[in-house]
Order: C-alpha cells, then sequence, then structure tokens
C-alpha cells in the first residue's frame, strides 16, 4: 500500500547499497504520487532523491514544484559534483490533483535535447528550454536513497527538508533509460492501469 506523508520530515529512508551504488550513468526514476494541490500550493516536494541540498552535490532526484499555483512542474536534476548539475523541469505537468504515474529517464550518452525524457500518466512532457544541454554523468555517492523528504544538509543527516505532502507508491529506480516503447508497454500494463 501506498506511504502518506501528512507533515514536514515525514521521509522513507533505503540504505546505499551495491545496486543503488551502480547507477552511475544512465538512469529511470518512477513512482505513484498522490497530490492534494491545496496542501502543496507553493511548496516544492521530493518524489526521489539520492542528493542533498536542493539537488547539488553528487547523484540524482525526482520532485514536484508549484510556483503558487501557477506552474504544477515535474523536475529531475542530475549531479557529479558541485559544480556539475543540471536540471529539467516539465512545467504545469501536474494540471489535477490525485493520483499520476510520474517516470523520468536520463542518458549522458544521448544528444543535446534528447538525454532527459520526463512522463506523467505515460505521456511525455515539454522541457523547459534552457541552456545549452551538459553532459553530466551520476556519481552514486554515499548517500541513502530517500522518497517523501531529502536531507536538509549536506553534511550530518540532521534534518529533511522538501517533504511531498501527499502519498507515494511503487518507487523504482532503474539503472537504463526506458526507451518511449518501454514507457507504453509499462504504463500501459494491467498493473500501471490502476492507481494504488
Amino acid at each position: 500500500s501506498a506511504l502518506s506523508f501528512t507533515k514536514e520530515g515525514d521521509v522513507v529512508e533505503v540504505p546505499q547499497s551495491e545496486s543503488l551504488a551502480g547507477i552511475t550513468r544512465a538512469f529511470t526514476l518512477e513512482c505513484w504520487a498522490y497530490f492534494d494541490l491545496d496542501k502543496l500550493a507553493g511548496k516544492s516536494g521530493t518524489l526521489i532523491s539520492k542528493t542533498p541540498v536542493s539537488g547539488f552535490g553528487t547523484g540524482y532526484y525526482l520532485r514536484f514544484s508549484d510556483a503558487g499555483g501557477r506552474s504544477r512542474a515535474i523536475v529531475v536534476g542530475v549531479a557529479e559534483g558541485w559544480s556539475q548539475r543540471r536540471f529539467f523541469a516539465a512545467e504545469d505537468a501536474i494540471k489535477t490533483g490525485g493520483w499520476h504515474h510520474i517516470l523520468a529517464t536520463y542518458d549522458p550518452r544521448l544528444t543535446d535535447g534528447r538525454r532527459t525524457k520526463i512522463y506523467v500518466d505515460g505521456q511525455r512532457q515539454f522541457l523547459r528550454p534552457g541552456p545549452r544541454d551538459k553532459v553530466v554523468v551520476p556519481r552514486a555517492g554515499g548517500l541513502p536513497l530517500f522518497s517523501g523528504a531529502k536531507p536538509a544538509s549536506r553534511a550530518a543527516i540532521s534534518g529533511m527538508t522538501a517533504t511531498f505532502l501527499g502519498s507515494i507508491d511503487d518507487v523504482r529506480v532503474w539503472d537504463t533509460a526506458l526507451t518511449p516503447g518501454d514507457v507504453d508497454r509499462l504504463y500501459g500494463s494491467l498493473w500501471a492501469k490502476s492507481a494504488p
């Protein structure tokens, strides 16, 4: 069943493992998330994170960001160091509350404009244009994987921030970038037809 995050600091922590540490190139981040748009108004919420402090440091993250109800975005980020980081936003990707299937892929081997893709309910989203796409290769780092919130500090993990005030289910991290065909089959499969 889905995990509910009802107050700031609620989080699920998955210890560092060989499989998570092995994600150092292409990846896919996936989950179901229940969006209560009233509770999330004007807030950012962490869906999946393996990097601290606003996505800086090393690793990757998937989060929701509400700009005061004007744009409800899904954001994916990747970092291989404090000076080597990139993020991509699908603005206004969440138009209604309730359950949504969220999936993001990143593959540094692909050319500009094709490295990152974000899907909501099986539909590929338009990514906000930005500076020239930069090749960043994620480093796994020593942090655990978090869902629901992220560490507030890059030093000791003494507190959590950016809590997703809603519910999250079926979190999956893949060590490959799923293709559009993979995503279509995945979302269209029997388990994905019904939200948690």
